[in-house]
């Protein structure tokens, strides 16, 4: 009795061929979902004056339809806004107590865009701020409520406060 061999045949150098135009036109041929590349701003936000940093600082970006997106600076100073289109915006990077940096930013195809911002001090003053007590029970006036101490405690407070001054 003859044994049966089995025989292995390799492929020709057509057949790898086809195989290879099959693959390729399959993976450039089928439907792929076209989004478009998001792009990331992001960058630090500092003093002019001495350099550092500005944590707490807003960042807004308002595109073309008016739609305003932003973020807060970090304890760094830093900031990231993502997922923006590509396309033109408005960014106002402001901070209490100094000038407003604004500008105008084209944003394309990069998936990165930095952009660090050195704010000057601003040469305005803030209005006065006046806090005052009055001793009573609580009022409502004009759909507001208004909660005024009552008591010995706080007439020995304001006593404290008016000597210390």
């Amino acid at each position: 009795m003859g044994k049966a061999m089995s025989q292995f045949v390799l492929p020709t150098p057509a057949y790898l061929l086809l195989a290879g135009v099959f693959i390729l036109g399959h993976a450039v041929l089928s439907p792929v979902e076209c989004r478009a590349q998001q792009v990331t701003l992001r960058g630090f936000v500092t003093d002019a004056r001495n350099g550092q940093t500005l944590p707490g600082a807003n960042v807004t970006l308002r595109d073309s339809t008016g739609e305003i997106v932003g973020g807060v600076t970090d304890g760094d100073g830093f900031y990231q806004v993502s997922g923006l289109e590509a396309g033109q915006y408005l960014l106002r990077i402001s901070f209490i107590g100094f000038e407003p940096h604004v500008d105008t930013l084209l944003l394309g195809d990069e998936r990165y865009v930095t952009v660090s911002v050195a704010l000057a001090e601003s040469e305005s003053e803030l209005g006065e701020v006046v806090v005052e007590s009055q001793l009573g029970a609580a009022q409502r006036e004009a759909g507001h409520q208004t909660s005024r101490p009552s008591g010995d405690k706080s007439a020995g407070l304001l006593a404290g406060l008016q000597n210390a001054g």
